[in-house]
């Protein structure tokens, strides 16, 4: 039902206004849901409001609701008002005004109350900032009907003054098909039944909910006649309102069937009922809706005249932030019939209405397109002036997709530059930011230039080298685009318990604490040891010197002969001195045999502390290798993943001897057999990321064993919780955790049910598709780590159906960031998915023996840069 609704608020502005009925709070109670859309933009935010007839308000962010409306009903009351912001409504009329924080931001909503029959609201709402949101939004329950009956008010439903043809029993329903302009239509008999009791308004909303229903699913000729149907109902019951209405959706219909030109009809006409009405916001959209239809048949001139027609109507309205945003339309207008004197002109008028009004989001467009003006008539040193002013508002405010924007179009000016270095890094910059918040349009158009830059690099002379780049990189993008389903699964089981994690990491605990004094004493032993070998080389070099001395007296006693033959006195003389030199050879040798003695004391000594530090390291090693065994206590045998699935593998390479990696396994007899699996990697390895995955361990099984826990986002959301908690024991800050991909897998009759989560890891899945053809299909993961984090939310949880023969992969990064090859690099992720797609037909055992092989050989001779694990299931 929600899905339905959210197809009318993001499309349609359904407003039918309740004229001369004053409306109630107790008409008007009830829950209520639509889109928050910020200006223009196509991204929404789903919210619900639920009025009460005390005149309290609430608000729910829905982006992570994934219950029931059931759930939403029980949940979404004012006894629960602490958990959701709540507000006073006041009534107007049939207006309602009320301030709410929601999404972060304080805003101020203004709704125009309306029904057809039930109760729709279309607000405005504007933040603290003066930015500006649109939300249409829908009664999706009620406790029970109003007692002022909307449907039967006769300012809109009073049953009409009948046509002659529609009185006359016989052919009551052939002259009614006959009337509308269209083809025979057969309708459904819920609203034949409806036409026969003459209730045309509940028939008019039948109508249109299934044309939107056809319009969302592109069935753009259904839904129009649909709305056609309608749109003669509405003129039987004189309901104006819901002619402009239908005339704007069929106009919107046609346009998308690319036949502009009835779709400039039903516009015009939907703007003439809103100018009669005096509805002025909405005879302003249908003018701006002319005028892009106008644009789409690349008929400029037309297109400028109802641009110049909509900046009268709202300068008589003085709707400054809508002027300075048409005047950037009809700016652009000109830039595409090179009317550059005329776009400057108008793009300062622009500028001056936000600089006025304090409007930096409209301020940042401004100086963006008037960068673009100057680019287009190849002033570049000016279009680099006004695109650095654009993007430093831009980074004031936050806005990320206008920075990914004028990012690309800096990369542009660089291109025009003929400095293609330039260019590709504010492109490569640019896409960066684009793919972190997906900005598809940035996407595809960095993809392009970066092709672009390329093609002029390499000189690549070929058309056909340029779009064989573009498209390569364009498949880049898309190849991995999925659609998220969210459910939300309801069970509770009672398994064992187990009490032996506590125990290991207070054994850790010790462990560690026991190593870091070992290595201190290592440490303080190992720089003895260095001194102690300076100094034995020191004493080695005298020695050298003492033993060149001894040479040198060796040839002096040579000389002895010769004294013989002297004479008697200067033999007297050499045998003196030849005594002397005796002495001091007597000496040498004294001091040589000392050294000596003392050098083979030296030589014990070392080899005495080098026996210790032997010991030592084999202490360590022991006890590193205890750890080891207490960190394969929470690992689960291998064994149990072969009894839950026959065809699998883990792969499990530590870095260490201990790890911060590690893979889970749960089974439970008490929900359909259903089995829970993960791989985690902790932050850090060795004996440190050991001692957080035993936290990290402890925490997944008391989520699902004491807790009682079965969707793996909310088990992920209370893993989160205990493992900050127990963090949170220590005096010292500690930001450790984990990233982890988790699987519950749940085998039905008719197929497989897989629910998802993950915290910075993914799931791969790779199974034969429509064409018959393997494909990797990637989820992805919630971009935050288990653990203390700026900006945390719930884990998104995925349920998807799997079937038979589809192979399911989750791992940790250790495989993927492996340095080796014949260049050193790293081993990459699409290198991953691509080699899992060459072995996945095989059996799983082989698959892991190929996937080792590979690992081996890429690493090579070089170091194992973190842990590895990698699960495989065939389903």
């Amino acid at each position: 039902m929600r899905t339905l609704l959210l197809l009318v608020s993001v499309i349609f502005f359904y407003s039918s206004v309740l004229f001369g009925q004053e409306i109630t709070q107790k008409m008007i109670e009830g829950i209520y849901y639509g889109n928050l859309r910020l200006g223009q933009s196509v991204y929404t935010e789903p919210i619900a409001f639920r009025f009460y007839e005390g005149g309290l308000v609430l608000g729910m962010e829905m982006k992570n609701f994934k219950g029931s409306d059931e759930v939403l009903v029980a949940t979404f009351t004012k006894e629960n008002s602490g958990k959701y912001p709540s507000s006073k409504y006041v009534l107007k009329g049939s207006r309602i005004e009320f301030q709410l924080q929601i999404y972060g931001k304080l805003l101020y909503f203004t709704g125009d109350i309306s029904t057809m029959p039930d109760v729709f609201i279309n607000f405005d709402a504007i933040s603290t900032k003066k930015e500006k949101y649109s939300i249409s939004c829908s009664r999706i329950w009620k406790e029970k009907p109003p007692q002022e009956n909307i449907n039967t008010s006769k300012t809109i439903v009073s049953k009409p003054k009948q046509p002659e043809e529609v009185k006359k029993k016989d052919n009551s329903s052939e002259k009614i098909v006959e009337a509308v302009p269209v083809k025979v239509v057969v309708l459904p008999s819920n609203i034949n039944d409806l036409l026969k009791e003459q209730k045309f308004s509940e028939a008019i909303f039948e109508l249109h909910k299934m044309g939107v229903s056809d319009y969302g699913n592109n069935q753009y000729e259904s839904a129009i006649d649909l709305f056609k149907e309608a749109l003669y109902l509405a003129h039987l019951t004189k309901d104006s309102l819901g002619m402009a209405i239908l005339n704007n959706n069929i106009g919107s219909a046609y346009q998308m069937m690319n036949e502009f030109g009835k779709a400039h009809t039903y516009y015009a006409e939907a703007k003439n009922i809103y100018h009669d009405l005096k509805n002025y916001s909405g005879e302003g959209r249908m003018i701006l809706h002319i005028a892009n239809a106008c644009k789409d048949v690349l008929n400029y001139a037309a297109e400028q005249t109802n641009l110049l027609e909509l900046i009268t109507l709202e300068s008589k309205l003085n709707n400054k932030d809508e002027l300075a945003s048409t005047y950037n339309n009809l700016a652009v207008s000109y830039i595409n019939t090179e009317n550059s004197e005329k776009a400057f002109e108008t793009i300062d008028k622009a500028i001056d209405i936000d600089k006025d009004n304090n409007n930096k989001k409209g301020l940042a467009i401004d100086y963006n397109n008037k960068g673009n003006i100057y680019f287009s008539v190849g002033n570049y040193s000016s279009s680099m002036s006004n695109y650095q002013l654009s993007l430093k508002i831009k980074k004031e405010i936050n806005d990320e997709r206008g920075e990914a924007l004028t990012i690309h179009n800096i990369g542009n000016v660089y291109l025009k530059q003929n400095k293609p270095d330039s260019a590709m890094f504010y492109f490569e910059k640019s896409l960066e930011l684009a793919e972190n918040i997906h900005y598809h349009e940035v996407i595809y158009s960095n993809y392009k230039s970066m092709a672009n830059v390329k093609s002029i690099v390499e000189n690549c002379t070929e058309t056909m080298d340029y779009y064989k780049i573009y498209t390569a990189m364009k498949y880049a993008v898309e190849e991995n685009q999925v659609l998220k389903q969210l459910s939300e699964v309801r069970e509770k089981y009672i398994d064992q318990l187990s009490g032996d994690a506590k125990k290991m990491m207070h054994a850790i605990e010790e462990l560690e604490t026991d190593n870091n004094k070992k290595l201190v004493s290592l440490n303080h032993l190992q720089e003895e040891i260095r001194k102690k070998e300076l100094v034995t080389q020191l004493e080695l070099e005298k020695l050298k010197q003492d033993a060149e001395l001894l040479q040198t007296n060796n040839k002096l006693l040579e000389t002895k002969v010769e004294i013989a033959q002297l004479s008697d006195s200067r033999k007297t003389l050499l045998l003196v001195g030849s005594g002397i030199l005796g002495l001091l050879l007597v000496l040498f040798l004294l001091i040589t045999l000392r050294n000596a003695k003392q050098l083979k004391i030296s030589r014990d000594e070392i080899q005495h502390q080098k026996h210790e530090i032997e010991e030592k390291n084999n202490d360590i090693i022991q006890s590193i290798t205890y750890a080891k065994r207490l960190q394969e206590a929470i690992l689960p045998p291998l064994h149990f993943f072969n009894s839950s699935f026959t065809d699998s593998f883990v792969l499990y390479e530590p870095k260490d001897i201990v790890a911060g990696d590690f893979y889970w396994l749960h089974t439970s007899h008490h929900n359909n057999g259903k089995t829970w699996f993960a791989a985690a990697d902790c932050t850090g390895h060795g004996v440190p990321g050991a001692m957080v995955s035993v936290v990290c361990s402890n925490a997944l099984n008391r989520s699902v064993k004491e807790f009682g826990l079965t969707d793996t986002g909310k088990i992920l959301d209370k893993v989160r919780e205990l493992v900050i908690e127990t963090f949170e024991k220590s005096s010292n800050e500690v930001k450790d955790g984990m990233d982890i991909a988790l699987l519950s897998l749940e085998k039905q009759v008719s197929s497989n049910v897989l629910n998802y989560s993950g915290a910075n890891n993914p799931l791969w899945i790779i199974k034969r598709n429509e064409h018959n053809t393997d494909e990797l299909i990637e989820i992805k993961p919630t971009k935050q780590p288990i653990g203390k984090y700026t900006d945390s939310k719930n884990f998104d949880s995925h349920l998807i159906h799997v079937q038979e023969g589809d192979a399911i992969y989750v791992f940790t990064d250790g495989f993927a960031d492996q340095f080796g090859g014949p260049k050193g690099k790293k081993y990459m992720y699409k290198k991953m998915k691509d080699f899992l797609l060459s072995i996945h037909h095989l059996p799983m055992k082989t698959q892991k023996e190929k996937l080792l092989h590979e690992f081996s050989v890429w690493k090579n001779t070089l170091e194992q840069v973190d842990d590895v694990c990698i699960i495989g299931v065939r389903v």
